[in-house]
């Protein structure tokens, strides 16, 4: 995990050089910051908490699943270690007559007759009845309508699923429509509807 902190001419003066330099891949660990400790005071710091390089769909998609394993990587309600974020103001929760199991819900999601499993919903999200969502991540606002289904799904900010709309079970109609990862995780866009 890199963490830095800078005087922002040396930063300035770094990016400039490195940006000129076309042996370079214009990365910060691997170009920019060994090239400042060449010239400069640089001090490290040796981080031995939780980290994942989530660099690759591939890669978000598994380090969010690891927190629904059993240990997961640590408690994400931990009170000896908070996590102070953004969170926005929504209400509590309202599952209805759904089928829930192994999923994390954020606050304000509404989940009326659906099935979800092995899945993150951020705040916000909305599974309508007959809909079915598995090994998915779906994050603020998303809405899933009536017997849509969606398995190994990453849906981003107020994307709309329509009802009835499958993604995940053809890999080859779905690569059509959205970004599939190597592993086959399929990527809806911000704001996505079927036009």
């Amino acid at each position: 995990m890199g963490v830095y902190l800078f005087h922002t001419p040396i930063l300035i003066k770094a990016l400039i050089q490195d940006a000129k330099n076309r042996e370079s891949s214009h990365d910060f660990g691997r170009d920019v910051i060994p090239r400042l400790v060449q010239k400069a005071r640089v001090f490290g710091y040796l981080f031995e908490g939780y980290w994942e390089d989530i660099g690759t769909i591939d890669a978000y998609w598994k380090a969010n699943m690891n927190f629904l394993s059993s240990p997961p990587p640590f408690l994400l309600d931990e009170n000896s270690w908070p996590i102070r974020t953004y969170k926005a103001q929504y209400g509590p929760s309202y599952i209805h007559e759904s089928e829930l199991k192994k999923s994390i819900v954020g606050s304000g999601c509404r989940i009326q007759g659906g099935f979800v499993k092995n899945s993150i919903l951020s705040h916000g999200v909305s599974i309508a009845s007959g809909a079915h969502i598995q090994d998915s991540i779906l994050l603020e606002g998303v809405r899933a309508g009536k017997g849509a289904w969606l398995r190994r799904v990453i849906a981003d900010k107020f994307s709309k699923i329509p009802d009835h709309f499958v993604i995940g079970q053809d890999v080859k109609k779905d690569r059509e429509s959205f970004v599939v990862s190597q592993a086959g995780i399929r990527v809806i866009p911000k704001n996505w509807r079927l036009e």
